[in-house]
């Protein structure tokens, strides 16, 4: 069993769901949770370390497709980020976990699209991990899209 919607997983702490902002666009969202886009329109976050985006549905949905781009400029770390689902909203499961190395100025740019099944969810869940090796690198990510 998971942890509680909202709650701090160990090592990390508590996050604001962005369910509960009044973001109307995905753009606000991003903006409210990871801070001012660069230049080249990536979200880039404001401390850090490890960031979540958590969407939560009103009514449960079917998936059947997510993109998502991190974007890297500026250094050479290995990142990861996982996806996870939930059918309750508070119980989550690893749905895509994807480690990739960046090797600025050629290597900037990552871009994963999954193919899913996933019924009846109700909240879908992003981690960035700007640098698994524990450095202090910021989180970016240039584009989400859910279908």
């Amino acid at each position: 069993r998971g942890p509680r919607a909202g709650a701090a997983r160990p090592g990390h702490e508590r996050r604001k769901p962005v369910g509960h902002c009044r973001a109307r666009t995905a753009s606000q969202v991003l903006h409210q949770n990871f801070g001012e886009a660069n230049p080249g329109g990536a979200q880039r976050a404001a401390k850090p370390g490890p960031q979540t985006i958590r969407l939560r549905f009103v009514a449960p949905q079917s998936l059947n497709r997510v993109r998502i781009v991190v974007e890297e400029t500026s250094r050479a770390p290995t990142q990861e980020f996982v996806l996870r689902g939930s059918n309750d909203g508070n119980t989550f499961t690893d749905v895509r976990r994807q480690q990739f190395n960046f090797a600025p100025p050629t290597v900037t740019q990552e871009v994963e699209v999954y193919q899913l099944a996933l019924t009846g969810v109700r909240s879908l869940e992003l981690e960035i991990n700007p640098d698994i090796s524990g450095g202090a690198g910021l989180a970016s990510l240039k584009e989400l899209r859910v279908a």
